[in-house]
């Protein structure tokens, strides 16, 4: 059983959020996790790409282990996928953007995933 301290936990949480606003900068890593269901929608495989890759870079600097990194970071990924439409994604993004503020679309995405590390 992995534990991660309370300070790991809020801290990947800003982190997620950050990342969801676009904060942090990404790059581009092949996506391979081929035992996660497939989501509602499907967004652009360069775009998936590059959200991991950004992600488990972010939460391995941020205290993670790799494996945990790659749960938390495939598990918000695939959340969005599967509560939005890309364009919808995109929306909630931009207007994030525009007021710098985490919306609740993403806040309950980190907490759900990062909850899952404490499992």
């Amino acid at each position: 059983m992995n534990i991660i301290s309370p300070f790991v936990v809020v801290r990947l949480l800003y982190f997620i959020l950050f990342l969801a606003l676009g904060l942090y900068p990404v790059s581009t890593l092949a996506q391979n996790n081929s035992t996660q269901p497939k989501p509602k929608y499907q967004y652009p495989q360069e775009i998936v790409s590059t959200y991991i890759s950004s992600c488990s870079q972010r939460s391995v600097q941020e205290g993670l282990t790799q494996q945990q990194a790659k749960v938390v970071c495939q598990c918000t990924i695939n959340q969005f996928q599967s509560r939005y439409s890309f364009e919808q994604f995109l929306k909630i993004y931009t207007q994030a953007q525009k007021t710098k503020k985490s919306p609740d679309e993403f806040v309950d995405v980190g907490i759900e995933c990062a909850e899952k590390l404490l499992q």
